[in-house]
């Protein structure tokens, strides 16, 4: 019985990748394509962590420093394995569609938490995979293992996923329960998001800003008495058996009590409704919208009552954030350098260049066509024009993006000292992208719909709509960035004004479409 639940939950996890709407698979080309993408991204992740350790193994061999690539292995497997498990932890254990169905069924419960806890524990392992095999490899060659540390290396590895997934199984609980006490679910789930994805983004941003020297010369001698990275590290490194057990009471200790609390708990946990936050209601005199803006709000709360689109295509959002920290926090403090050097022209530049690779991420209206799925029909019959169904799905992706946008570039025109002149051109060429981005995910949407998914992850990260959004977005914010370099040798604020003009020309282009033949195809969109 185990077997067979543990087989299910991969099947579970594939057709998801490999099947369509109403269990209709994929083409063989499909699935092979979704191969070759996901091999390629993890090839690409293991690769890069490679040549991080070499770097570092060069650097520290045969120095009193030579643990840290491993110390710094395990925090960066740590923290992966953790912030990819907590999501998906809480959705297969406490959210998972069939948990009624299988506690309907003559199967022990402990079968079912069991099951899922060994499917989730062999995730984590292909996640320490991508960073802890090149790490130990890597050191390997260049450093080198005593017997016992070799030991200690495959012991710790086989007992880090224990760690993270107890935490992450404690966290998962803790935020059902958080959720299930207010009354936007999706706010939780994307701060929380946010909360771990700046710290994992902040910390990659520290680790990347040492040099080779800098790893050299700095003291590093605090990290081998560190909780968890400094005893598994000197376990590995030295074959000390005093930090390997203390490692081992950290992985297990935490593991045993997952397991009692969330096993003897795991039918209640399942079962119970908690209770949710009431409202009080009030008697208020509602406003009347005309037929546009009630589209648009629907397009926005459609936005705002989904943690999935949320995260997935509103993620842009936040990087914009974190970009313009990062660039206060790093370029500020050189500010002055960069001006006696006489390289002061790419003060602007620099920060209409980080605005607008954030903003090239903000999806919103590539995958709201396909996201109508089953109620297309009911936008396709009401008595509006086709293009402002469009236009109300691209306003929507304006509206939530542009604020964070035209704020970041206040903030950094502020913190680099720029004129007014080149704050302002930032703020109108970063909206003109902005606005070509939302035109150009809606184009893409309409004429490449996808409507064979199962839920609504599938909508918001397959289909040519997506990567095409993601890639093409990308693409045409390096080839403006380019077109405001070359002006920036004459005037900043020029280069803005070409960039404006092109983004305008193709948004015209666009709108004009919506009008004619974006019409008829949306008219015969079939879901």
């Amino acid at each position: 019985m185990f077997k067979l639940l543990l087989k299910t939950r991969f099947q579970m996890f594939f057709a998801s990748m490999t099947q369509g709407k109403k269990g209709k698979n994929r083409t063989t080309g499909g699935k092979i394509g979704m191969t070759i993408l996901f091999a390629f991204l993890g090839l690409y992740v293991t690769f890069a962590m490679a040549a991080l350790f070499i770097s570092m193994n060069l650097a520290l061999a045969g120095t009193e420093n030579e643990f840290f690539p491993l110390a710094l292995a395990l925090l960066i497997t740590l923290t992966l394995t953790l912030f990819g498990s907590i999501f998906p932890t809480k959705t297969q254990i406490f959210d998972s569609k069939d948990n009624e169905l299988l506690i309907s069924m003559p199967i022990p419960p402990k079968y079912i938490f069991i099951s899922r806890l060994v499917f989730l524990l062999i995730i984590n392992y292909l996640l320490e995979s991508i960073v802890l095999v090149p790490a130990i490899i890597c050191f390997a060659i260049f450093t080198g293992f005593t017997l016992m540390g070799f030991i200690f290396t495959l012991l710790v590895f086989i007992l880090v996923p224990f760690l993270t997934l107890s935490v992450s199984s404690l966290l998962a609980w803790l935020i059902s329960l958080i959720a299930s006490k207010i009354k936007n679910k999706t706010f939780v789930t994307v701060f929380l998001f946010a909360i771990f994805f700046g710290a994992y983004m902040f910390g990659a941003g520290m680790i990347g800003s040492f040099s080779e020297s800098d790893i050299v010369t700095v003291d590093l001698s605090g990290f081998k008495n560190a909780p968890v990275i400094g005893w598994g590290a000197r376990a590995m490194t030295y074959g000390e058996a005093v930090p390997f057990l203390l490692f081992l009471l950290c992985c297990i200790a935490p593991a045993i009590l997952a397991y009692l609390l969330l096993n003897r708990s795991f039918i209640k946990i399942l079962t119970t409704k908690k209770g949710s936050v009431r409202v009080k209601y009030k008697e208020k005199n509602e406003k009347v919208s005309g037929m546009f803006m009630t589209l648009v709000k629907k397009e926005m709360k459609r936005f705002a009552t989904s943690s999935a689109y949320i995260l997935n295509e509103g993620m842009g959002i936040l990087m914009v954030i974190i970009f313009t920290i990062m660039i206060c926090v790093t370029v500020v403090p050189i500010k002055q350098d960069i001006i006696d050097t006489g390289m002061d022209f790419i003060l602007p530049l620099i920060g209409f260049g980080v605005v607008a690779f954030g903003s090239s991420m903000i999806m919103i209206s590539a995958p709201s066509i396909s996201l109508e799925d089953k109620n297309l029909w009911i936008l396709q019959s009401l008595p509006v024009h086709p293009h402002s169904v469009l236009l109300a799905k691209v306003c929507c992706h304006i509206i939530i993006s542009l604020p964070a946008c035209i704020v970041s570039c206040i903030i950094l025109g502020v913190a680099l000292g720029l004129s007014v002149l080149d704050t302002a051109a930032i703020i109108i060429a970063t909206s003109a992208l902005v606005v070509f981005g939302a035109y150009f995910g809606m184009f893409l949407g309409l004429c490449f719909p996808k409507f064979d998914w199962q839920n609504e992850n599938v909508a918001l990260k397959q289909g040519f709509a997506i990567f095409g959004a993601m890639f093409g977005g990308m693409i045409w914010c390096s080839l403006m960035v380019g077109v405001a370099l070359l002006m920036s040798f004459i005037s900043f604020a020029l280069g803005a004004l070409i960039v404006t003009l092109i983004n305008g020309a193709a948004c015209f282009g666009i709108h004009t479409y919506f009008h004619r033949g974006g019409e008829r195809r949306f008219a015969l969109l079939k879901q």
